[in-house]
């Protein structure tokens, strides 16, 4: 439920939003001075009826688009930090894998000690998925789902990646977001 007055002070959805608007709307009631709260019961399910892999792909990868363009709009975001996870995409799902492709072209150009270098760097990403799953265990996940998600998480930062460049090239070129359909 909504005071219409916080509405109409915050002019509503933002209707270019392909996704997360909710949020975004949550943010800019927020920074206009209005206090959300929320009932400590589950208030909806949503089934996003998604039973492919590349449904989960297209929806991720919608949710990276959304959080560039929310970072975007909202830098100084802190709760949640929206540029905190478009850092966290660019890193895992972006710099780490162009250096780690780069490592193998100079393992197969320059010296093959360069393959120590990339093995480490690829050991990165099953340890940060273990860590992921850790915090799932921690929230009460069974550990085989705990495992899961920490590796779909994981997983997840390479579409995301995908939705967040798209979105910026959009912006860059003046182009209105699509919307990204996964059905």
């Amino acid at each position: 439920m909504f005071r219409i007055e916080a509405l109409r002070q915050v002019a509503f959805y933002n209707s270019a939003m392909i996704a997360g608007e909710d949020s975004e709307l949550s943010m800019r009631l927020r920074k206009n001075g209005w206090l959300l709260r929320r009932i400590d019961a589950e208030m909806t399910l949503h089934d996003a009826a998604m039973t492919r892999f590349s449904q989960w792909w297209q929806r991720t990868r919608r949710s990276g688009h959304g959080y560039g363009e929310m970072a975007h709009l909202h830098p100084d975001a802190r709760n949640p930090n929206w540029p905190r996870t478009v850092r966290s995409i660019t890193l895992w799902g972006g710099l780490l894998p162009a250096v780690m492709l780069c490592g193998v072209v100079c393992a197969l150009l320059i010296s093959p000690y360069v393959w120590l270098v990339v093995l480490l760097l690829a050991l990165l990403w099953p340890l940060k998925m273990l860590q992921l799953a850790q915090a799932e265990r921690r929230r009460g996940l069974p550990p085989m789902l705990a495992r899961a998600s920490g590796a779909l998480l994981m997983l997840g930062k390479l579409p995301q990646l995908l939705g967040l460049l798209g979105y910026h090239y959009d912006r860059l070129v003046g182009r209105s977001s699509r919307l990204i359909e996964y059905h």
